[in-house]
Order: C-alpha cells, then sequence, then structure tokens
C-alpha cells in the first residue's frame, strides 16, 4: 500500500516475528505474559472509525473502553483485518513507563538489559514502553514527569490507562523484550520526583558524555538527597546506575570505581535527616551464600559458592558482591558439577548445571568454550542463561567457582568416538564397562560421548534400544533362508570384532536394481545397533553428502558399522574421494592454527546400497580389495512370498532394535580372556576362504580375510544368543558368489585391459621402429608391421595421464603389474625399462606381450 492521507507506510503491517506472535495467537498468552487477566481494547487506526484519518485520532479509543468488556482473540483479529488498532488496558498490579525521545530511552533500555532487569518493552514512533511489577509508589498518572534517572517519562498506572500495543497493521511499534517469567518490580531508577522537583529544566540530557561529569553526577545525587525522599541505599544504586550505564563512556571505566565512591560518600555526608551513614552496609535482601536454598540441586554436595558471590534465596538468580553494589549476574542459579577428561585428544572440560523453569539442566564442554566470551555466548542458543551483557561476569564466576571446588568436583571421562574404550564400550549414550555391566552417563567408571557439534550428538542418539530382543530375534529368523542377508546381519556383527582380532575395516555393499530389497536388508543389519528408520532419527543415512561429513560420521562410529544407503544420490564430484577415503580408515589431515588438527580413524564395517558397484565409482585397487560386494535381489526373487515377508521383516525390526548390538558387546566384554583364541579362529577360517581362491587373485585373497571375520563373528552369534542355526553352508555360497564375481574386483588387471585397449586405439601415436621420425604427440615405442611383437613401451608420464583420464591411480597400478611380472624392468631402474637410443638412455614402461593379453 502506498501512503496516503491516512499516513500509512508501503511496509505497513510488517512488524516483527514476535508482533505476529503475539497478537495472532490469544488472549491467554497476554495473561501469560502478565500472570494476571488483560483487557484489550478497540482503539481506532485506521477503520472507518477514523474519519479525520489522522495519526492521533488512530490512537483514540472506540466508545468507553473503561466500561466495555475487553476483546476475545477472534474479535482482535476481526477488528485487525478492519485496519483498526488494539490498546493494552496496563493490567492489575504493572506500570508502564513511556520514554519519548529515542536517545535516552535506548541508552536507558540498555542499561536496564546490563543490570539482569526482567520486564517487557515495546519499540514506539518515539522512544519505549517499559512495563514492570507496580512498587507501589506512583500514586497516579503523570505525564511529562520527572524521573529519578534524569529523564523525562510518562507513567501509565494499573487499570487507569492504556496504550496502543504493535499489530501486524502499525509498522512502528514492535515488542523488543518479552520475559517469560515474572517481572521486576518498577526500579528505584524510574520513580517520580516530589512535585516541586518535578519540572523539564531539571531533567539531565542523556548519556552524560565527557566533561566535567563528576560534578553532574554529584550534583544530580545532592539534588535527589535533598528531597529527602530516598534512602542512603537508593543513592548508592542511582549512584552507580547513572555512572556505569548513563554515561558514554562509562565513569567507572573512565574515572574508577574509587572515584565514584567518593563522590556518593560526599553527597552522603550531608544526609538531610542529620544520621551518619555506613556504606558498608549496602546490600540486597535475601542474598545467602547457602546452596542449600536450590532444591534438588545436581552434583556433589559438599561444594560451595566462592567468596564474592551470593544466591537470592526467593528467585534463585547469582549476584556479584565483591563491589560497593550487588549486581546481578544471572537470573538461573549456575553450578559447576563436575570435570572431565576428553579422551579422544586429552582435553580437559567442565560439567555445568544451571536452573531454568524449576528444571536442572547440564552441559559440558571443553574448558576453554566456558573461559572465552565468544565460545560462551554461543551456549546461549542451548538455554544457557549467557549473553553478551554477562557472559564476562559468568567466566569471573566460574573461575572462582572451579578454584575453590576442585577437590570436590568429580572427575568424568568422556570420548568423542563410539566403541571400545577404557575396557569397556561406548555405545551411543551407554557405556558397558567390562563386565559386561551397563553404566549411567557422568558417573565413575562411564565414558560419556560428547559431540564437537549439535549434529554429531543427534547422530549418536540413533545408537538407541527399543522393543525387546526375543522378539527381534524371532523377526530375523525369517533371513535364513535368503543367504545374502542373512551373510550380511553377520557382517554387523563383525564390525565389532574388527579391532579385537586387528582386521582391517570393509565395506559390504548391496547392488543392483532399486526396489528390490536392497534398503529393507540395510535396515536389518542396521537393526542390530540402533534405530533403522532413515527418516526418523535412525542410524542408516543417505549417500547424498559431503566427504567431509561421511569423515565425521566414520570418525564417530569408530568402530560400529556405518549404514550408507544409496550411492545413486550422492554427489558424483565427490563419490570416488568419499569413498577412498571411507576405504581407507582414516580421516584426511587438515591444518590449524596452532598446527594439525587430530585427525580420526576407523576399524569397521561400512555398509553401502546402490544399484552400480561401489567399486565402479572409484578405481583404486585399495577399494576394490576392501569391497564384498553383492549383486542382485537380496531376498533372492520377488514374488508375493517374499513381498509378505519382507514387510513382516520391516515391520518387526522398526519396533525391535538395539539390543542385540548390546547383548553382544557384553558377550565380548565377558569373554575377553578369549580374545586371543577369536584371532586364531580368525585366521583359520581366513585361510580356509583363501585356500579357494589361491588361483585367482591377490584381491579375492584380502577378501578371504573378510569372509573369515563374518564368519567368526557367525559363531560369536550362536553362541550368544543360543541359537541352533546353520551357518558355514550360506556363507560358503555367498562366498561362490563373491569369488564368481571378484574378476570384476581385480583393478589392476582392469586397468591392464582397459590401457590396451586405449593404445591399440591410439597405435598412431607409437613409433613402429627406432628411426621413425614423429611429428606432434609420441606416446612411445610399438615396433613391428605385423602382429610379431614382443612388448609395447610407452614413455611414463604418458602414461600416467592416460591411467588418470581412465580413473586409475597410475603409481598403485604400475607397482601391481610390476610384482605381478607384466613389465619388462632394468634393474636399479624401479618399474621401468632403460633403452638406448642413439646417444641417449631412455626410460619407459614396458608391457610383455603376454600381459596385455590377459
Amino acid at each position: 500500500m502506498s501512503e496516503n492521507k491516512k499516513g500509512l507506510h508501503p511496509d505497513q503491517g510488517k512488524a516483527g516475528t514476535k508482533n505476529l506472535e503475539i497478537v495472532d495467537s490469544s488472549i491467554p498468552q497476554f495473561d501469560e505474559m502478565f500472570n494476571t487477566d488483560v483487557k484489550i481494547v478497540k482503539l481506532k487506526g485506521f477503520s472507518d472509525k477514523n474519519k479525520t484519518g489522522q495519526y492521533k485520532e488512530a490512537k483514540a479509543p472506540v466508545g468507553s473502553w473503561q466500561k466495555k468488556p475487553g476483546l476475545s482473540s477472534e474479535e482482535i483479529k476481526q477488528w485487525i483485518n478492519e485496519n483498526g488498532w488494539i490498546g493494552l488496558v496496563i493490567p492489575k498490579g504493572y506500570d508502564l513507563v513511556d520514554i519519548d525521545d529515542n536517545n535516552t530511552a535506548k541508552v536507558i533500555l540498555e542499561g536496564l538489559k546490563k543490570i539482569g532487569l526482567k520486564f517487557h518493552t515495546v519499540k514506539t514512533p518515539n522512544g519505549y514502553h517499559f512495563y514492570f511489577k507496580s512498587s507501589g509508589k506512583l500514586g497516579k498518572q503523570n505525564t511529562k514527569s520527572l524521573s529519578v534517572c534524569g529523564a523525562m517519562v510518562d507513567y501509565r498506572l494499573s487499570k487507569r490507562g492504556y496504550v496502543v500495543i504493535p499489530s501486524p497493521n502499525i509498522n512502528d511499534r514492535s515488542w523488543e523484550i518479552i520475559e517469560k517469567n515474572d517481572l521486576d518490580t518498577m526500579p528505584v531508577f524510574f520513580e517520580k520526583l516530589p512535585k516541586n522537583l518535578d519540572k523539564e529544566e531539571n531533567a539531565i540530557s542523556l548519556p552524560i558524555s565527557t566533561g566535567s561529569r563528576n560534578d553532574k553526577i554529584h550534583k544530580w545525587l545532592s539534588f535527589l538527597r535533598e528531597a529527602n525522599k530516598w534512602e542512603a541505599d537508593d543513592i548508592w544504586r542511582i549512584g552507580y546506575f547513572i555512572a556505569e550505564h548513563l554515561c558514554s563512556p562509562s565513569y567507572i571505566e573512565t574515572d574508577g570505581e574509587e572515584a565514584l565512591n567518593e563522590t556518593i560518600k560526599s553527597v552522603l555526608s550531608k544526609d538531610p535527616s542529620g544520621n551518619d551513614y555506613d556504606s558498608s552496609t549496602l546490600t540486597i535482601p535475601g542474598l545467602t551464600t547457602d546452596l542449600s536454598v536450590l532444591d534438588n540441586r545436581p552434583g556433589p554436595g559438599d561444594t560451595s559458592l566462592p567468596y564474592g558471590w551470593k544466591i537470592k534465596d526467593d528467585s534463585k538468580a547469582l549476584y556479584r558482591t565483591s563491589g560497593k553494589l550487588p549486581e546481578l549476574t544471572s537470573h538461573s542459579p549456575i553450578l559447576i558439577t563436575g570435570t572431565f577428561e576428553n579422551l579422544s585428544d586429552r582435553t580437559m572440560g567442565l560439567v555445568v548445571s544451571y536452573l531454568k523453569n524449576n528444571k536442572w539442566y547440564t552441559v559440558h564442554q571443553n574448558r576453554d568454550v566456558f573461559m572465552t566470551q565468544n565460545k560462551l555466548i554461543e551456549l546461549s542458543s542451548t538455554g544457557f542463561p549467557v549473553s553478551s551483557n554477562n557472559a564476562r561476569k559468568i567466566i569471573g564466576y566460574l573461575e572462582d567457582y572451579e578454584a575453590i571446588n576442585s577437590q570436590q568436583l568429580p572427575l568424568y571421562k568422556v570420548s568423542e568416538q563410539q566403541g571400545f574404550i577404557e575396557d569397556g564400550f561406548l555405545i551411543g549414550n551407554t557405556f558397558i564397562n567390562k563386565h559386561g555391566v551397563e553404566i549411567n552417563q557422568m558417573s565413575r567408571g562411564s565414558v560419556t560421548f560428547t559431540g564437537a557439534d549439535k549434529g554429531d550428538a543427534q547422530f549418536v542418539e540413533g545408537f538407541s534400544t527399543n522393543g525387546n530382543l526375543n522378539e527381534w530375534i524371532q523377526a530375523i529368523e525369517k533371513i535364513k533362508k535368503y543367504p545374502r542377508v542373512l551373510v550380511g546381519l553377520f557382517a554387523s556383527f563383525a564390525s565389532v570384532l574388527a579391532p579385537v582380532v586387528k582386521s582391517s575395516l570393509f565395506i559390504y555393499e548391496l547392488a543392483g536394481e532399486t526396489s528390490k530389497g536392497k534398503t529393507i536388508a540395510l535396515r536389518t543389519f542396521a537393526s542390530v545397533w540402533g534405530n533403522p528408520d532413515e527418516i526418523d532419527g535412525g542410524i542408516v543415512r543417505k549417500w547424498n553428502t559431503t566427504p567431509v561429513n561421511l569423515e565425521r560420521m566414520a570418525g564417530i562410529v569408530n568402530h560400529l558399522p556405518l549404514f550408507l544407503d544409496d550411492t545413486k544420490e550422492a554427489n558424483e564430484r565427490y563419490l570416488a574421494q568419499s569413498i577412498y577415503q571411507l576405504a581407507s580408515g582414516q580421516g584426511k589431515g587438515r591444518g590449524s592454527i596452532k598446527g594439525t588438527q587430530r585427525t580420526k580413524s576407523w576399524r569397521n564395517v561400512i555398509f553401502s546400497t546402490g544399484e552400480q558397484k561401489i567399486t565402479t565409482f572409484s578405481k583404486d585397487g585399495g577399494t576394490a580389495g576392501r569391497t564384498i560386494s553383492i549383486l542382485g535381489m537380496p531376498f533372492n526373487e520377488a514374488n508375493k512370498q517374499t513381498y509378505k515377508t519382507v514387510h513382516e521383516l520391516d515391520a518387526a525390526i522398526n519396533e525391535n532394535y538395539g539390543l542385540a548390538g548390546r547383548e553382544y558387546i557384553k558377550y565380548l566384554l565377558k569373554n575377553r580372556d578369549m580374545w586371543p583364541e577369536m584371532r586364531k579362529t580368525w585366521i583359520k577360517y581366513r585361510t580356509y576362504f583363501a585356500d579357494q581362491v589361491a588361483d585367482i587373485n591377490s584381491v579375492a585373497g584380502r577378501l578371504a580375510g573378510y569372509m573369515g571375520l563374518i564368519a567368526l563373528a557367525a559363531e560369536g552369534f550362536t553362541d550368544a544368543f543360543q541359537v541352533d542355526w546353520e551357518v558355514m553352508e550360506p556363507l560358503e555360497e555367498v562366498w561362490e558368489t563373491i569369488v564368481r564375481e571378484n574378476v570384476e574386483s581385480d583393478r589392476p588387471l582392469e586397468a591392464i585391459r582397459d590401457i590396451f585397449s586405449h593404445i591399440r586405439a591410439n597405435r598412431a601415436y607409437f613409433k613402429k621402429n627406432p628411426n621413425d621420425a614423429m611429428f606432434g604427440t609420441c606416446w612411445g615405442e610399438w615396433f613391428s608391421q605385423d602382429e610379431e611383437w614382443d612388448e609395447v613401451n610407452m614413455y611414463p608420464s604418458t602414461l600416467d595421464q592416460e591411467l588418470e583420464k581412465l580413473g586409475y591411480e597410475p603409481k598403485a597400478m604400475i607397482k601391481s603389474w610390476a610384482d605381478r611380472g607384466w613389465l619388462n624392468v632394468t634393474k636399479g631402474r624401479g618399474h621401468r625399462k632403460q633403452i638406448r637410443r642413439k646417444e641417449d638412455r631412455v626410460d619407459f614402461i614396458s608391457f610383455k606381450r603376454e600381459a596385455l593379453s590377459q
């Protein structure tokens, strides 16, 4: 709407979020703001009731607001839709102070915020409205009155006045502060001067700038003292408030607290009552060092508040009392309830508890978070009672508290990684000790998970439990006739065996057409350890993320499996890098301001699903040698019976999960003395499977070690859960499938076939005899006009370039070819063959013909 005779602005109706939040809600929300009944009345606004269209007329009530009942929620909305405004009748037990000067109002607002008072505030066209509990000292409503802080104000009293409040069709008013708890009583700074002194010419120009500020403060306090209305304690409070918050820059910062004390003492020396005043008696009623006033306080019972700090017995607010004037530090009490050592990086931290809405909350962060202002303020988003106004004070308090209670505070242990630690195992938010007993978090003998960020904690929460273990076992009996799924289930248990027997990690993937049961199979594997729902906070995650995030997740799970669904959703730019990084078992090295960051590692089983084999995305040999690919439908075939079985299984594991993994961990911890024997058994299984592929290739031989680990896990499964299942037959059936398809996983063989095909297509770039003159590109030598040739020689740099184009890692491939005897090499020249050409000696990568015929 453009500007018109009614004085509306183009952005009319775009009030702040808090404004809309309150006005568009029901009246009880206003009631909650003031903890009493609230009356909302109609104001003309720019509705049809405002015939003049003037702003002044817009603030007028419609009819007699004193006699009419207040508006209902629906009536409020309807009136606003008619372009009317709404007014708030000052609620019973409350006073409103209206300052119609923006500069003055802003200075006072910041001062009130810094001393921690609780009030509601509305930004008005010319200043601010301040709502407080009534002090009972005002007596009657006044306009253009001089207040104790030196500002001219208007007073609106309970039931005697109304004010315009923000609504969606007013663009120049908005709620700035809305306190959720009881408001404070109107402070002495807002009290009214006696009638004989209440003159506008006596007002102070705020803020008080540099130049004779001491004289101005002395003169003003003397002026108040002569009124014989305020006690000495009040004069001290008023003096400190003006000096610290209404002077720019702060008088205390520039002239010092001692100078202010002398000024106030000078004023008080002329006490109109004739009594001497001892400034050391200044206090706030109800302040105590007795922590017993805090009900159900957490932490050890023998800790105490440090010197210079007190708790208010009724509000439980925290005050600093070491200065002349007790100073509010926090509306909530704050206690250090413990310290901790981070086992992941050996840093130290604090466990800090605070009371909010009659409930204790606890945060644990590295010590530097609590001792650095910028880091501490970031905790405000969690509900911690800190802001830019009190962060420095809280740091001082925590430092004092820790120092005096260091001997009483328990030392806990935390970790940023799941898995075996401190002779036990950390899974989710549960620590299982060496005796197989679950111990509560943040208790002696326990290890607690701590995340570097909120997302870490959210991810770990998925490793939770639900339902009944026996029902889970009964549900998964359905998969005994599906070897590919059953072996995957055993592979899930194998993840925690990898660190036990010191096996390297591997990837177990299900690849094939979509909608053929891969995701449900993946959920089944995940149900061993936690919530398998990939949407509702579960531990199955999508491939659609960044390499850094994948690395973080792998580092967090550590010894637990990582479940990743659907490579099709991944960003192709990152996929190959992500696969390589995951398969390496170690995070990427990164620098920091001071040097290098700590790099996390992991040793586990990583599960993946996708339409393509994961090895088609990453052509390095290392990934192929660490990937067990299961192609085709996990549940054998798609028919009505399979459909029924799969969906019954899915329903069961969504109700029963996370219990089997904990029981398996307890089984391992209780049988720790059997770990050396388990390693021997793993080696036997590894040898058994390797013997079946001895004549195929080295990659299949490496995969035999992973099949051996799965076999060991299957053996432990039957022992831990006392089930009589046939396990070797499905393992051997799946192994035969893996061996049959493994040739595709032989990266060096794939690479030499691809490069041969590539150089045949580009044979024109090779010399056919040593004396050929080549113009432009030359790749090397391929002698003989017919097919009678023994070798092909390529320049090393050219071969590197062409291998990289094909997606292979050159150094790894060339080394593998040399190890397999597929290259002609000259002793002392590494993997190269040196040939004399005229006066020069030239190095080539020399392929044997039989190697290129593979």
